[in-house]
């Protein structure tokens, strides 16, 4: 197998991207930056490949500003756009990212049409909503990253304090990627135990917190956001197209009609394959489930139409 993987944006998490796939067999890499910027993207691609080089791997990747370079990609990864800083959220960058991520849609459309996308770029909902609307790909083309981070974050936090391997845990994160997110407990186990026989409803709200804030504590400590997680995720969720895994995963979709939501793109469970999105899974929620997941998916309506009306 062959696969070529475009990253645009080269910061951190695009850097973190990038290196996460480059141990993936048969990829070669193109790292896109704006001009002003080529030399980033430049600096990165040596640096893998003599990371690569290193671990006795051989790497085709390139660096460059040249939109034209990602023609006939595989897979975009749009890390492109403004990342937190200390004190901001997620949904201050939504002005300052919106028309970055239309400017990458057509050129994406033009360069790589029969793509399938993965988002990153905060506020990650909004901002896939956006690119599918500036691509006019297929739904089941452009994919949020969201769930899959938050599900990460989520999952340390429950082996750090019930003491098991991440392995054992299973866990659904739906909803907007922020402090709105619905961790849905009645579908989250570790060995197949229901949390809330293993953990106090005390602790499990601690849990929730630190999960919908984990990315702001990060950006608080560091002065910038996380990069390494988001970096992972991206690499497996690429290794699932690409592979035809047919993974089950949290990701940012098109609503139409799920859960009784339609026109947006909110986290939900999902299954990955060749195509990108294969299937939208429905779980049965409990009455509290459903509240969240209402007022998540509220905020992130508000926010979407509020991004459409951005000229």
């Amino acid at each position: 197998m062959h696969a070529k993987v475009a990253v645009i944006g080269c910061g951190n998490v695009g850097g973190a991207a990038a290196s996460a796939l480059a141990p993936v067999e048969g990829v070669s890499l193109v790292l896109l930056e704006e001009p002003c910027r080529e030399s980033i993207a430049k600096a990165k691609a040596a640096d893998i490949s003599q990371a690569a080089c290193a671990q006795r791997r051989d790497l085709q990747i390139t660096g460059t500003s040249d939109w034209a370079a990602i023609e006939g990609a595989n897979i975009c990864v749009v890390t492109a756009g403004r990342p937190r800083s200390p004190g901001m959220s997620r949904d201050d960058l939504l002005e300052a990212n919106v028309r970055t991520i239309r400017n990458v849609a057509l050129n994406i459309k033009r360069y790589s049409p029969g793509s399938v996308v993965i988002v990153v770029t905060n506020p990650l909902d909004i901002m896939a909503h956006q690119l599918f609307l500036h691509t006019g790909f297929p739904a089941y083309r452009v994919i949020g990253m969201s769930g899959h981070l938050d599900g990460a974050r989520f999952r340390s936090l429950v082996a750090a304090h019930v003491g098991c391997s991440v392995r054992e845990i299973g866990s659904i994160i739906m909803g907007g990627h922020g402090e709105t997110m619905v961790p849905v407990l009645s579908h989250c186990s570790v060995g197949g135990i229901p949390l809330n026989l293993l953990i106090r409803s005390s602790q499990l709200r601690r849990i929730i917190y630190e999960t919908r804030h984990g990315g702001g504590q990060i950006v608080s400590l560091m002065g910038t956001s996380g990069y390494f997680a988001a970096g992972a995720c991206v690499a497996d969720m690429v290794s699932a197209v690409l592979f035809d895994r047919k993974g089950s995963f949290c990701a940012s979709v098109y609503a139409q009609g799920e859960y009784g939501l339609q026109g947006f793109f909110l986290g939900m469970p999902v299954i990955m394959g060749r195509s990108g999105i294969e299937k939208i899974v429905e779980l049965k929620l409990n009455d509290r489930e459903h509240e969240w997941l209402r007022k998540s998916a509220q905020k992130v309506r508000a926010l979407s139409e509020r991004a459409c009306s951005i000229l």
